[in-house]
């Protein structure tokens, strides 16, 4: 990127940023949305005689991407008199790095490296001490990434009924905090599976109030600088809290909560060699480890004489699904390692 390009990008940034804060700050925020937005067309205008005009085929997707841009307007509008942006929006959009990570390497061919899944992991916890009110703990997340997700697992989870997402989850076992960042098989019935784009969510359950769901869009300049504005705005103001809802000092410190006692279902992703018994010693691992399969599905030999064999379990302790495959660890009729996809129910 030239410097000439990187200059005019932060200037975007800036331009949009500033448009945002008008808008929080001001009194009638429909007003001075089209205010703001009718300026931005009579400079377009102005400018149409030093372009041409796009191509009548672009006509269409010009006509969506407006559709679309005008009902984001209106929920950034409804947002802002919902409630402080400045907070809600920061965790609404914590989930973009998630639902980029797992598009990134099927769709694009791009793997995150270790350091980017450790940015992940951090944004969860970030989100786990403002849901919990607990104190960080970069150590108690399980992370996993999603370079051994195949897009052989994304149509046989389409097949089961389910879409792969890569989420941090966090919920409360008892007196402990269970934290983790894996991929997922999500049913085609929740609302974390119709999540895509540049749209991100957060899910929230409570014992009364049930399921929340925070969605709005977070990737892109304008909206990462939109927040980072208003933020600066509410320091100037005077207008501003603790980080986490409440002092640091009030954060509880709660024990990590042992993965083990968690219950639930799995998928798990098989490549194994095309013979005779190796179903039976699958089976017979799980049988051993008190694990019951709910289906599994066998296709064809693939070029290299390979198959793949998928299995959905039946609800039980993530333990003994861990000790079913430590019992598979080894066997010559399994080529490579297992994959292993937690199911959100």
């Amino acid at each position: 990127m030239s410097l000439t390009v990187f200059l005019l990008v932060l200037m975007a940034a800036a331009m949009h940023a500033a448009w945002n804060a008008v808008v929080k700050v001001a009194g009638d925020r429909l007003l001075t949305m089209g205010i703001v937005t009718g300026v931005g067309g009579l400079v377009g205008l102005a400018l149409i005689p030093f372009a041409p005009l796009p191509a009548p085929a672009s006509w269409p997707y010009l006509a969506l991407t407006t559709a679309i841009h005008v009902g984001y307007y209106i929920f950034l509008i409804l947002a802002y008199r919902a409630g402080d942006l400045s907070q809600v929006y920061p965790i609404a959009r914590g989930g973009s790095p998630l639902l980029l990570a797992l598009v990134s390497w099927p769709l694009l061919g791009e793997a995150l490296s270790a350091w980017q899944f450790a940015g992940v992991g951090l944004i969860s916890v970030g989100i786990a001490s403002l849901a919990f009110g607990t104190r960080l703990d970069f150590d108690a997340v399980a992370i996993s990434g999603i370079r051994h997700v195949l897009a052989a697992d994304i149509a046989e989870a389409a097949a089961l009924g389910f879409r792969v997402r890569l989420l941090g989850h966090a919920e409360m076992l008892g007196d402990a905090l269970f934290q983790r960042v894996h991929p997922h098989l999500v049913p085609v019935s929740h609302p974390l599976a119709h999540v895509s784009g540049s749209l991100n969510a957060v899910v929230a359950e409570g014992n009364f109030v049930g399921r929340l769901l925070f969605e709005g869009r977070g990737a892109g300049d304008g909206p990462t600088a939109s927040a980072v504005v208003a933020d600066l705005i509410d320091i100037a103001r005077g207008e501003f809290g603790p980080a986490f809802a409440m002092p640091v000092a009030s954060l509880a410190e709660r024990p990590a909560a042992d993965a083990g006692d968690r219950r639930g279902r799995a998928y798990l992703r098989f490549t194994v060699e095309d013979r005779v018994g190796v179903l039976a010693e699958i089976a017979a691992a799980m049988r051993d480890s008190n694990v019951s399969i709910e289906s599994l599905i066998q296709r064809g030999a693939q070029e290299d004489g390979s198959v793949l064999v998928a299995i959905v379990t039946h609800e039980s302790p993530e333990r003994n699904i861990a000790q079913a495959l430590e019992r598979l660890e080894g066997s010559p009729s399994i080529r490579g390692k297992p994959m292993l996809m937690h199911i959100l129910d």
